[in-house]
């Protein structure tokens, strides 16, 4: 995902969880805060406790991969949170798990 659609600093991911919209799955939580800016923001996070590095990083390409189709549909900025199930998913849960959150909260 470029620079422009990514969410990086804690101080913007904690703005969100507080103010944000939860959205719940089995798999990852969902927060969603309208924008002015006309574009997806997304911030991906996944606990030390899910796993080690490899693992963690590797949850979060499969994400980042699940939400580029909805960088040209949506508008707003999400924070994923994983949860403890993601690790023994199948791509396809994780596809239809943050589709829900996209689609509750879409545009």
């Amino acid at each position: 995902m470029k620079r422009a659609h990514r969410i990086l600093k804690n101080e913007q991911f904690q703005t969100i969880i507080k103010a944000g919209k939860l959205t719940k799955t089995a798999l990852c939580y969902g927060y969603f805060v309208p924008n002015e800016l006309e574009t997806l923001r997304v911030g991906i996070a996944v606990s030390k406790k899910i796993g080690n590095a490899v693992t963690r990083n590797k949850i979060k390409r499969q994400i980042k991969a699940i939400v580029r189709p909805y960088v040209k549909t949506h508008t707003g900025d999400f924070i994923i949170v994983a949860k403890k199930e993601i690790i023994n998913s199948s791509f396809d849960d994780k596809e239809k798990a943050i589709g829900k959150i996209f689609d509750e909260n879409g545009d």
